[in-house]
């Protein structure tokens, strides 16, 4: 276990030891060439690149008939529900959806749109809204400018003088005819009094009462991908290092080197010397093993290791040995060393027979 525990320690100091100097030295070094110590992340969060801003805004495209209604009801198509109809292949910005109906703002004015007149597109438009649509006021003819388009006398909020000109156009709609009218169309339009730069009006005023309205683009933007400009690119980008930068960067590699190499010194070390408690460890190791018993010999064996061989007597003499048991006594003298027989009497030969 402490074989372990050591190995893991020494795995986190080649880790931890070489991070913390890398971290330790790159920190001055980019806060002297003027960077960010670390970068934010850009998912979900607003930025302007090149000049173009990311919003993460939905914008839907307006097709035909798209009313912008006061209310979520958009079943009651009244002028009193109705603010205009948003011209048609511009955007609105979606600010809420639901199955039934969209909430939306188109310019200033925040209202909801049925979800079939509008399609939703998966990019920022360039340019959402209607802009530098003018119209003037017929000459010898004055007019109102009122709250909703209709011709009740308490919904006036100024009066516009005779031609009057470079009004500001938003939207059309639906109103009440007048009595001598030729329509029942509206502008939704702000007016700018001369007298009063300052101020400004924004309501309905009678389509008959009008003239020289600027002519009304078709976007398309949704038909045509619109491309940002090409970034200029410099080729002759210098990307040779600093030397003190390269000599640092040399020494943070070869740091990790050279502590595997102190480890291995100091290992190869310490079993060249031997640890006490590792050779005690051997020692008892070893007492614990049991000694392997000799094998028994079979009697062949030991009789074929106990002869010799014919060779072996080559060049040796021979000498005569006298065994002598205990029965037989020794001769005193080796001078008379022939064996005595024994006498008979003298019997006839058949008797030998």
């Amino acid at each position: 276990m402490k074989k372990i525990c050591r190995l893991f320690v020494v795995s986190f100091l080649l880790l931890a030891v070489p991070f913390a100097v890398v971290i330790g030295c790159t920190l001055p070094i980019r806060s002297a060439l003027g960077k960010p110590f670390y970068y934010e992340s850009q998912i979900n969060s607003p930025k302007k690149s090149s000049g173009y801003e990311v919003s993460l805004a939905e914008y839907a495209k307006v097709q035909k008939d798209c009313y912008l209604f006061r209310t979520s009801d958009i079943t009651d198509k009244s002028f009193q529900n109705v603010f205009f109809v948003v011209p048609e292949t511009y955007f609105v910005k979606i600010i809420e959806k639901t199955l039934t109906v969209y909430k939306v703002q188109y310019q200033d004015e925040v209202g909801f749109v049925a979800p079939e007149t509008v399609k939703i597109v998966d990019f920022v438009p360039s340019v959402p809204e209607l802009l530098d649509v003018t119209f003037d006021l017929k000459s010898k003819v004055s007019t109102q400018i009122r709250e909703t388009p209709s011709i009740s006398a308490s919904n006036i909020k100024t009066i516009i003088p005779e031609g009057e000109r470079g009004l500001s156009y938003i939207a059309s709609t639906v109103g009440e005819r007048p009595l001598n009218g030729v329509s029942n169309i509206w502008f939704y339009a702000y007016y700018f009094p001369k007298s009063d730069p300052t101020r400004v009006y924004k309501g309905y005023i009678y389509e008959g009462a009008t003239e020289n309205l600027s002519s009304i683009d078709v976007n398309g933007e949704d038909v045509e991908v619109v491309e940002p400009p090409a970034v200029e690119t410099n080729t002759d980008i210098d990307y040779s290092v600093n030397p003190t930068i390269k000599t640092i960067l040399i020494i943070l590699i070869c740091l990790p080197i050279f502590l595997v190499f102190v480890l291995l010194l100091v290992g190869n070390r310490k079993t060249k010397n031997g640890d006490p408690k590792e050779l005690l460890d051997d020692e008892v190791k070893t007492q614990k093993v049991p000694k392997e018993k000799p094998k028994k010999q079979t009697a062949k064996k030991f009789v074929d290791s106990k002869l010799k061989k014919i060779d072996d007597f080559e060049g040796q003499t021979f000498e005569r040995k006298h065994y002598y048991t205990n029965f037989l006594e020794k001769p005193t003298s080796t001078a008379n060393l022939k064996p005595e027989f024994p006498t008979y009497e003298v019997i006839d030969d058949d008797d030998l027979l």
